[in-house]
């Protein structure tokens, strides 16, 4: 799904909260989703988009790591933050996620999917 799921829609004060119905596009094995929150929500949240954490760890719980590819959407991105921030807030500051789950949402999942593993 690019550009990922509607983000805003679902924003509930600090938190994004999606509705159960919403995760059943993910029964299809084949269906993977892109996170791109600095582009999506970078007007309500500032970096490093802490707010963005619990909803990460929940579409690792719900979608898994392996189905999950971190995006940006330059150069459009650069109205709120720079692709090295962009970059850290999953690398450094999503520290709900394991190393492996990290490796997967920042090139893994995109390698294995392009067939480049």
């Amino acid at each position: 799904m690019t550009h990922g799921l509607p983000w805003r829609m679902f924003l509930n004060g600090e938190r994004i909260r999606f509705p159960e119905g919403i995760w059943r596009v993910f029964s299809a094995p084949r269906c993977h989703l892109q996170l791109l929150i600095p582009i999506r929500m970078g007007d309500i949240w500032d970096y490093p988009y802490g707010p963005a954490n619990a909803t990460i760890q929940e579409c690792v719980e719900r979608v898994g790591a392996e189905r999950l590819m971190w995006g940006t959407d330059m150069p459009i991105l650069g109205r709120f933050c720079t692709y090295r921030q962009a970059l850290d807030h999953v690398r450094v500051h999503c520290d709900l996620l394991t190393t492996g789950e990290r490796e997967a949402v920042l090139g893994g999942t995109v390698a294995r999917v392009m067939g480049l593993t």
